[in-house]
């Protein structure tokens, strides 16, 4: 082998694309009809059925909670402080999207390298598989959706590269990891802030273990959602079960 030919890649280009669908939904998803909700109904949720699986009240929003001693308030020709009783006051700061767009969004899980850990060495193969933690948040979520929806809940599978194809090929579609941050670290909030990421591309460290590849589009004004149709084949994803999954290797051939 030529050393010299080696090149680091990034442990996100290499994994799995899932998505947890409802069973009477299954086959249209795998279709690719798929289904844009307003952020609206995840923000509803949490406010009026108290889910923080499924829900989100602050979907769309960059919130940072911290402690100062004082504000100040300035420009370039002047500048007011504003004294908080000399003592350490808890401020929450909010960023919202810019204009009153009604942004639709299609969740799915990014299973990466990460996710996995080594299983097997065989011959000059090095066999992964993903770790059991991974598998029981998966279940935990499956579980989570179906009390949420009061229906059975499937897992379908996709390619990674051959899905981002797909919808580079609609122009209204954009599409991201969410970028999940503390929201008691304003470090990372202004550095998602001056990064210019979409708000409804990131979340709180709450939802971590969903692991979220997020497709946006903006809806119609008022509308709680559309289906879409992506792909011009008849399948662009396969239905798996836990098990199954559980099964998937990676391998990784070391001459």
């Amino acid at each position: 082998m030529n050393k010299s030919k080696l090149k680091n890649i990034n442990s996100r280009d290499i994994g799995l694309m899932i998505k947890v669908v409802e069973e009477q939904y299954l086959q249209d998803t795998l279709s690719g009809n798929l289904f844009f909700g307003s952020l609206n109904i995840y923000k509803d949720a949490e406010d009026e059925q108290n889910d923080r699986v499924i829900g989100d009240a602050s979907e769309g929003k960059l919130i940072s909670n911290f402690e100062a001693f004082n504000i100040c308030i300035k420009n370039e020709e002047i500048a007011i402080r504003i004294p908080v009783n000399n003592k350490k006051t808890k401020l929450t700061c909010k960023v919202g999207m810019s204009g009153d767009k009604n942004i639709g969004i299609c969740s799915f899980t990014y299973l990466s390298f990460d996710d996995f850990e080594e299983y097997q060495h065989k011959e000059d193969r090095i066999y992964f598989k993903l770790r059991q933690s991974v598998i029981n948040d998966i279940s935990k979520f499956i579980k989570e959706k179906e009390k949420f929806t009061g229906r059975k809940c499937q897992i379908t599978l996709f390619e990674p590269n051959e899905f981002c194809n797909i919808l580079d090929k609609d122009s209204n579609l954009i599409y991201d990891f969410v970028k999940y941050y503390d929201k008691n670290n304003l470090e990372e909030f202004m550095n998602l802030e001056k990064r210019k990421i979409p708000t409804y591309f990131c979340k709180s460290k709450n939802y971590l273990a969903q692991r979220e590849f997020r497709v946006a589009k903006v809806l119609d004004k008022g509308s709680r959602g559309e289906i879409v149709k992506v792909g011009a084949k008849e399948t662009i994803g396969i239905q798996v079960t836990l098990s199954e999954l559980k099964n998937i290797l990676i391998a990784a051939r070391t001459s």
